[in-house]
């Protein structure tokens, strides 16, 4: 139910951060490659971390559907295995 929902004002004005802002911690940086090579395990750890469920929405205790950073990982392992390519 959407009703229920809070709503959420986006900033306006400018951004915080410039366009190159993602190598302030070099280029090696985990969360840099993860976005670039694994983008759903980068998203699936901020879902994790911002208590968000597989659709986006606020988990509950009992929320049958988190995102599970080792099930991605999973699948991500069988599809290189499968398909040869990230």
């Amino acid at each position: 139910n959407y009703s229920d929902h809070q709503k959420i004002v986006p900033p306006s004005g400018h951004w915080r951060d410039s366009l190159l802002s993602c190598f302030t911690d070099g280029i090696d940086h985990p969360m840099f490659l993860n976005s670039i090579y694994c983008p759903h395990v980068a998203l699936t750890q901020i879902m994790t971390r911002n208590n968000l469920n597989t659709y986006g929405e606020k988990s509950t205790p009992n929320d049958p559907s988190p995102p599970s950073l080792s099930n991605v990982i999973t699948i991500q392992i069988l599809f290189i295995a499968l398909h040869g390519t990230v």
